[in-house]
This record gives C-alpha cells, structure tokens and sequence, in this order.
C-alpha cells in the first residue's frame, strides 16, 4: 500500500468518525454525534432575508452525509429508532432518549468493573468502503495488544458505508442516506421525517433555525481562534525583536 493510499485511507476514517450513532442498549440511549465544520463560508449574502431563502432552498438538497441535516434528522426518536433497528437487525428495538451533538469524553472511567459496564455500539458511517474489503459493515474485533486474544469490554465498533451494496437492509439504508429524496417513502418513520424537514413549513423553518445557530457558534469560535493566533503572533514577534 503507498503513503498515498494510506493517507487517502485516514482521511476516510476521520470522515466516518464525523459520523456516529453511539447506542446504549440497556438504557435505550442513543447519541448521535456528529463534527460539522461550523464556517461562514456558508452565508455569503448581507441580507439575511436573502440569506433565510438559499437555505430554505439548500436545504431540500441536503443529504443523511450533511451533518446538520443528520443531526435534525436523529432528533426524532422514531426516525432514529427506525434507523438503529436496521443497523442492530432487532425490529423490536425500543429507543428512550436521543441527545444529538453530545460530546462523549470518556465512555467508561478507569476504576469501573467490567460486569458493569453498560453495552454500547458504535456506528461510523461513510460514503466510501474505507476498508476497501467490499462490504457494507465491518466489525471491529478488539484484541490484546501484540497478540491474537480478543477481549470485549461491552464496547462494539462497526464501520457502516455507502459505496457497497450487498443487497441487505443496511444497504438500502446507506443508499437512501445519499439521496435523502423526500419522495422516496420506503424508510418509513425516517422518510416521514426527512420529508418533514424538506417539504412541510415547519421542517423547513426548523432547518433554518438550527443552521442559522451553527453559523453563529462558528462566527463565535472564529473570532476566538483569531485572538488566540494574533496574542501568538504578537508573542512571536515580541521574542524576535528581544533577540
């Protein structure tokens, strides 16, 4: 493999990473995290009237892959539900609680017992087969470290893309996460609810609301990235006019 295959590959896996359905089967929780770029470049008109109606507009051709648009979607614990239902292969999965955008510093601390641990899955979701082994999900066995033991801590990882289809249920799925068409009725509560967010007064309100906070919070973060790199610039050259 060459230096350049394997950086095409970690840039694959960073962008599934992006992408994660994290799923606690004994509390029925399910976090959907995602990293979307929080940039300006997004809205480039003054006038924010203008700026409201070319988002209503990007919206409806916005796909499961956009992060915000995942992110409005997974809020609905029926189109979620839907969603893990598939992925687990339980159709009598029951979901209690979506929190979207919640940032998991740590899943287990480092004095909890093993028998304790709740069980988790982890779902990273991309376009391309990164793995590159012609499957639509792999399972990520966990070994000890320089030796072939696995060992499980209750914790299990599957790479979910969309550029192989085996014919299977999660196929169908990763097919309509690239099209996202609010026509397309066979996803059942989780097309309902992609056809709410594209189509109905309400969704599309809705999309605006949650694109135009994510616009600010990186106009915030901005703002803060460039005093924090002129307070570094100004140190550097305060150091080079001392020497």
């Amino acid at each position: 493999m060459s230096l350049q295959d394997i950086a095409e590959m970690q840039k694959s896996q960073r962008a599934a990473h992006e992408r994660c359905i994290h799923y606690e089967r004994k509390k029925g929780l399910v976090i959907s995290k995602t990293a979307a770029k929080k940039t300006s470049d997004f809205y480039s008109s003054s006038s924010s009237i203008r700026a409201r109606e070319r988002r209503m507009k990007e919206a409806v051709s916005l796909t499961l892959f956009s992060d915000i648009y995942m992110t409005a979607v997974l809020r609905d614990k029926s189109a979620c539900q839907h969603v893990l239902r598939i992925l687990t292969g339980s159709s009598s999965l029951q979901i209690k609680e979506v929190r979207t955008q919640y940032r998991i510093s740590s899943l287990v601390s480092h004095d909890a017992v093993l028998d304790e641990l709740p069980e988790v899955l982890l779902f990273y979701i991309s376009k391309t087969d990164i793995w590159k082994g012609q499957k639509t999900i792999y399972l990520a066995d966990r070994q000890l470290y320089d030796s072939q033991v696995p060992y499980n801590e209750g914790i299990h990882v599957f790479y979910l893309n969309a550029a192989v289809n085996d014919g299977s249920e999660i196929a169908k799925l990763m097919n309509y996460f690239c099209t996202a068409d609010p026509q397309d009725t066979s996803q059942g509560a989780l097309s309902r609810r992609v056809r709410f967010l594209k189509c109905e007064e309400g969704g599309r309100r809705f999309m605006c609301e949650i694109s135009e906070k994510w616009y600010q919070e990186g106009v915030t973060d901005g703002r803060k990235a460039g005093r924090r790199q002129g307070k570094i610039q100004g140190k550097t050259q305060q150091a080079i006019t001392y020497n």
